[in-house]
């Protein structure tokens, strides 16, 4: 079995009704737009540490420790720096 080897990200990802913040774990030294555009799988992003926040209030909805996202419902997504 072959180990590879994944970074941590920081993110910000928005659905048009949601803000998520959390982890993303991409292919260490790979780019985020890469990550983003891989093709293949189910067409999730999988979140660790996501807490989920309305857009309108900017209320605290959820903390989970693993949120799977829809890549077609992503609007907006960036590395947190």
């Amino acid at each position: 079995m072959v180990q590879v080897k994944k970074a941590a990200v920081d993110v910000v990802l928005f659905t048009q009704q949601q803000r998520i913040e959390g982890k993303a774990y991409m292919h260490l030294g790979g780019r985020f737009t890469d990550f983003m555009n891989a093709p293949g799988g189910l067409g999730f992003v999988a979140i660790t540490h996501a807490k989920i926040y309305t857009l309108a209030e900017d209320k605290l909805l959820y903390a989970i420790d693993l949120l799977n996202v829809n890549r077609n419902f992503v609007v907006m997504v960036f590395p947190k720096t």
